[in-house]
């Protein structure tokens, strides 16, 4: 049972549905047309994100501790949008240490609280672990080549999955 409601709650999965197609569509581009693929897709993907989590911070009878978190998400995910517009050289590193504490933290707390149904809790973790896993590997690339394109995929898929059961009503 749903202790939380979210007057933002369709908006939201709208936002995580865009992010991860973006995510995907901007893996297609790349394998496709390496030299046209467009790399305003990641401007896209982090501010879908950023607003999504924006969203959820200012929805009505939220927890403190999830607030915060969603607002550090927030933070480190509209920075790093900023990011795509005006170099921000030394702050990107911090915008992907909030995004990616803020992300994961979110999760976790969503998790714990129960913010959404059972089944909605548990994809909305998994999808901030893997996001959490993502923004890990552009601030320490460890996964390269297959291993890379394989977190890549997982990334996208997890958000539109996340997004689809914040999305839903039941």
């Amino acid at each position: 049972m749903a202790t939380t409601r979210t007057s933002s709650r369709p908006i939201v999965g709208i936002l995580f549905i865009i992010a991860g197609a973006l995510v995907l569509l901007g893996l297609l581009l790349h394998y496709a047309a390496p030299t046209a693929a467009p790399t305003w897709l990641s401007l896209l993907v982090y501010l879908a994100l950023g607003v999504a989590f924006l969203l959820m911070a200012l929805s009505k009878s939220m927890n403190v501790l999830e607030r915060v978190a969603y607002i550090v998400g927030a933070v480190g995910w509209l920075l790093l949008a900023l990011n795509g517009l005006v170099a921000l050289s030394t702050l990107v590193t911090v915008a992907m240490i909030l995004a990616l504490v803020g992300s994961l933290a979110a999760g976790i707390l969503v998790w714990m609280h129960s913010t959404f149904t059972r089944q909605t809790n548990l994809w909305f973790l998994i999808a901030m672990i893997i996001t959490a896993v993502y923004v890990l590997n552009l601030l320490v690339p460890f996964a390269t080549g297959a291993l890379g394109t394989v977190l890549v995929l997982l990334f996208g898929a997890a958000l539109v999955v996340a997004g689809f059961f914040v999305l839903r009503r039941h």
